[in-house]
């Protein structure tokens, strides 16, 4: 009975994947030895295999043995990620990330694990806030953050914890311009005269874009009104104004 066995290749354990791509690679290089270009072709690619599978096995403690080894040999931070990024592939580190990890042993903390990232303690008491605020509400946010010496976000964070929500603002009378000062005189006049005679009520209004005014009139009152008007305006004229009807 014939077995046939199916494996995959994220299957196979790191160094059987670095001995696979190795044997692949190694066997079409040695098959063209006349073809140097593609000999530096497929020399490139196993370089690139190579640093991408140390890459996607090694984990952040793993680099940072990495750092903590060229810290001991007395090399620089710059120096370092140069290594790093020449062995295991470009932008695998930069000169920041290694900077702060070395800035990290010189103080002598030489713990390779990340610190959990916390929120900085602050100085602001709630209650000193809120008696603040209430003294004088009127101060913004970040005069608030001035005063006492801390972030503007600081502030918002703390305010929302008290409870406290800006509402409204306390307005500053501006300088009023002749033309903003002859507006107020109109209306005060208006509104003195509402009082004297209630106009209000005879002031359309409404949400339409048209109004309908009836005033329609019968068609006798055209012959008797409008059409009249000729006959008797040449009476006029040829009586000199001395015309009665």
């Amino acid at each position: 009975m014939k077995c046939r066995i199916f494996f995959t290749y994220e299957h196979l354990s790191p160094y059987f994947r670095y001995a696979f791509v190795f044997g692949i690679i190694s066997f079409i290089v040695v098959h063209c030895q006349s073809h140097i270009s593609t000999k530096k072709i497929f020399s490139k690619v196993f370089h690139f295999v190579i640093c991408f599978e140390f890459r996607k096995d090694m984990n952040s403690t793993d680099i940072h043995v990495i750092f903590l080894y060229e810290y001991k040999l007395g090399n620089n931070a710059a120096k370092a990620a140069r290594n790093i990024n020449q062995a295991f592939g470009e932008n695998t580190v930069n000169d920041q990330k290694v900077q702060h990890w070395f800035e990290k042993f010189r103080s002598g903390d030489f713990s390779l694990q990340n610190e959990p990232r916390r929120r900085p303690k602050t100085s602001v008491k709630n209650d000193a806030l809120k008696a603040l605020v209430e003294t004088n509400p009127t101060v913004s946010t970040r005069e608030f953050a001035t005063r006492m010496n801390v972030d503007h976000t600081t502030i918002l964070r703390h305010l929302s914890e008290i409870g406290k929500v800006k509402k409204m603002d306390k307005w500053v009378p501006h300088e009023l311009i002749e033309r903003n000062k002859d507006r107020l005189n109109v209306c005060s006049s208006l509104l003195t005269r509402f009082h004297r005679e209630p106009f209000f009520d005879r002031i359309i209004t409404c949400d339409e874009k048209w109004v309908l005014y009836d005033n329609r009139k019968r068609s006798e009152f055209l012959k008797t009104g409008i059409y009249a008007l000729k006959s008797r305006w040449e009476k006029y004229i040829e009586t000199n104004g001395a015309y009665f009807d």
